[in-house]
């Protein structure tokens, strides 16, 4: 999972929209999970779909790791990419190209030190 990209998610998010799944908050959501870890180990997204109850739960709960997860789902993550592409001056897909956990590593560093030199 530490290896996905904002891209995967927006992609997980996308696919579910054509499946005509509509989610507001993905963290709750059964099938963004197994779409995620379908991406992450490459096994088809049936492996994760079709385990039992209780073992997709902790699949679900692993995605939505601290460490991984950010509110909002890819659509945070975009918009924080494109924050911290106009504060930085480097492209926005360097941000969005970034395995989430350091890309949410990252964005707080930044976040921190924009909020110590502001106040």
């Amino acid at each position: 999972m530490a290896d996905l990209n904002t891209l995967n998610e927006s992609e997980a998010e996308n696919r579910m929209a054509r499946e005509g799944f509509v989610v507001t908050e993905t963290s709750f959501n059964y099938l963004f999970a197994c779409i995620l870890a379908s991406m992450a180990t490459g096994l088809p997204e049936e492996f994760f779909t079709g385990l039992p109850l209780r073992e997709v739960l902790k699949l679900k709960n692993a995605v939505n790791d601290a460490d991984f997860s950010v509110k909002g789902g890819a659509k945070a993550l975009r918009q924080a990419a494109i924050r911290l592409s106009a504060v930085t001056r480097t492209g926005v897909d360097f941000y969005l190209k970034l395995p989430v956990r350091d890309f949410i590593e990252l964005n707080s560093e930044v976040a921190e030190e924009w909020h110590r030199i502001k106040h």
